[in-house]
């Protein structure tokens, strides 16, 4: 099943957050009970490549270190091959990594910005933040560049010092002021209903 540049273009942020794709190219996520309309609407859009009998189900996941049960949704597609290529991009020895050269050649836009905050971006104030520290500080590095040279939107690599992931996972990166309002004025259109609490307050 051919894929739209809708969908191509939302996958390309959303796989730098939440998402992933297998090697053979069956993209999936998870997501609490409190995002149900977010994995909802990925349903909605991804529609012609998951199964026919496909039915979101609330799962309950037991995280034993501090005894608490956890409400999720999980979505899965069939394989298809644009998203086994995309697999390629995105993952070196089967481990994700931020590909500034494929997605330098690729139609990363906006919709796609916005994909990716939504689903691993959040705000203090009116500050947004993209929730980058799996990818090092070398691949931080990288996403300054991409945003830079794609949006003109400086953003700040910041350090979270309450860190508990990892020595070379404490890197994130923000955006203030005049960058955060471009920022917003780049993802806003695209944001779903659910996630207006991730937009700016009007003061």
């Amino acid at each position: 099943e051919k894929m739209s540049s809708e969908q191509l273009r939302f996958l390309l942020g959303d796989l730098l957050g939440d998402g992933s794709i297998s090697q053979n190219g069956m993209y999936q996520c998870s997501h609490s009970h409190k995002q149900k309309a977010f994995i909802q609407y990925k349903l909605d859009l991804l529609n012609n490549i998951v199964s026919p009998s496909f039915h979101l189900k609330e799962n309950l996941v037991k995280n034993h270190q501090i005894d608490k049960t956890y409400r999720t949704y999980h979505l899965r597609t069939l394989v298809n091959k644009e998203l086994k290529s995309m697999h390629n991009g995105f993952y070196e020895n089967n481990k994700k990594v931020f590909p500034l050269k494929f997605l330098q050649n690729s139609d990363f836009d906006a919709l796609s910005l916005a994909a990716w905050y939504m689903g691993d971006g959040g705000k203090k104030g009116n500050v947004p933040s993209l929730y980058t520290y799996g990818f090092g500080f070398n691949g931080n590095l990288e996403i300054l560049k991409f945003i830079f040279d794609r949006f003109q939107v400086k953003g700040e690599m910041k350090v979270d010092l309450k860190n508990i992931r990892g020595k070379d996972k404490v890197n994130f990166i923000s955006f203030k002021k005049e960058e955060a309002k471009k920022f917003f004025s780049i993802v806003s259109p695209h944001m779903i209903p659910h996630f207006s609490y991730k937009l700016p307050t009007q003061s």
